[in-house]
């Protein structure tokens, strides 16, 4: 929850006011800016409690669901049982203090009543170094209740140690996208539903996970974007982040390059849209993704990323990627990196996993899985 929350469990519903809903969120985030929250258990159990009246009893709730560590993913449970949850996660960070919640931009889809907020937060640097971290939260609402939310971050910043070069990119990032100028609004969904389709086709071609992988996924798309455009990915990790304004598409695609060699090199075989969500009137919207291996390389994993972009005249001039890199960077020296005991440590050895994502592009075709346990999804057709 002093995160990011979000969601996808698609439910037919009788009213709901999605960016209402948002709104009233991010005014609630608002007001922790002042109540100097630290991140542990206690801070996240009063975190929770800010927030309990905007939410169901009953309702699903995930973070990072692949993440061995911070991850938990609960279908039906408590208001209570995902703030425990969320309180065993937040047992696994270095402490730090909060001074920062901001929400970035929210895209509501009134048809679905279902939105995602996209948000960033940071600390104080009382307690450790200061950092920040991007996150993506999709809901669903319900009679302006939230049913379902699932939340999607980079964890890197959480789990490391303090690093200096973390420091000096979260300052050099920008908080937020910026302005352009619409002039044709409409067409997200086609827009979602074309690059998805395109996406899927990459499933058959035994794409790599490193730089000349990156480049042949990229060329497939080419035509989608538009000339000059602003593209992130992670921007507050040190190894895999990038944060670009006003780039041509072959910048944002060397920055992916860049970033591709950092990764723990996989054999791509399965990139699934879980959903869209689509504002129409503003031009924008969001791609919720899940990502898998053939297992030829490497153990066979999943992992979820979160896609949002900006349309005009039919192309794509923004897009802003986020994911957990956890199960995407090779551990050396886990020792090093988790402020955990030698126990928690060899509970680390025997449960990792290896998962990956792909940054801006992930292949897809949406389809219907009864007994997936984490999002319920939408066919598309």
């Amino acid at each position: 929850m002093i995160r990011a929350l979000l969601v996808a469990s698609l439910v037919s519903v009788e009213s709901a006011d999605v960016k209402g809903w948002a709104e009233k969120y991010c005014g609630q985030l608002a007001k922790l800016q002042d109540q100097k929250m630290v991140l542990d258990p206690e801070g996240t159990k009063k975190a929770f409690a800010e927030f309990r009246s905007i939410f169901s009893e009953k309702l699903d709730c995930s973070q990072d669901p692949y993440n061995p560590f911070i991850g938990y993913n609960l279908q039906g449970a408590s208001f209570d049982e995902c703030q425990v949850a969320e309180s065993d996660a937040a047992a696994k960070y270095p402490k730090a203090q909060l001074s920062e919640t901001t929400c970035l931009e929210i895209i509501a889809d009134e048809a679905t009543h279902t939105g995602t907020i996209w948000l960033e937060f940071g600390n104080s640097g009382e307690l450790r170094s200061k950092f920040k971290t991007r996150a993506a939260f999709v809901f669903k609402i319900d009679d302006d209740i939230c049913t379902a939310y699932h939340t999607v971050f980079d964890s890197y910043n959480l789990l490391h140690s303090d690093d200096s070069q973390t420091i000096a990119l979260a300052e050099a990032a920008p908080a937020a996208s910026h302005g352009h100028h619409h002039y044709n609004h409409g067409g997200v969904r086609k827009w979602a539903k074309q690059y998805c389709s395109q996406l899927s086709k990459l499933q058959s071609q035994n794409i790599m996970l490193d730089p000349e992988g990156m480049k042949q996924a990229f060329s497939e798309f080419k035509s989608y974007f538009t000339d000059s455009l602003d593209c992130s990915q992670d921007p507050y990790n040190p190894k895999i982040g990038y944060n670009l304004e006003g780039a041509t598409f072959d910048q944002c695609q060397a920055a992916a390059f860049k970033a591709a060699t950092h990764y723990d090199n996989a054999e791509l075989s399965q990139a699934t849209c879980l959903d869209i969500i689509a504002d129409e009137g503003k031009g924008t919207g969001a791609i919720w993704m899940e990502f898998g291996n053939t297992g030829k390389l490497r153990s066979k994993f999943y992992t979820r990323g979160a896609f949002r972009f900006k349309i005009d005249g039919g192309k794509c001039f923004e897009y802003h990627t986020v994911f957990d890199s956890y199960n995407v960077l090779p551990h050396v020296d886990i020792a090093a990196i988790l402020p955990y005991s030698s126990d928690t440590v060899a509970l680390l050895l025997v449960l990792l996993v290896v998962a990956v994502a792909a940054g801006a592009f992930a292949g897809v075709k949406m389809w219907k899985k009864k007994k997936d346990i984490l999002l319920e999804h939408e066919v598309l057709g």
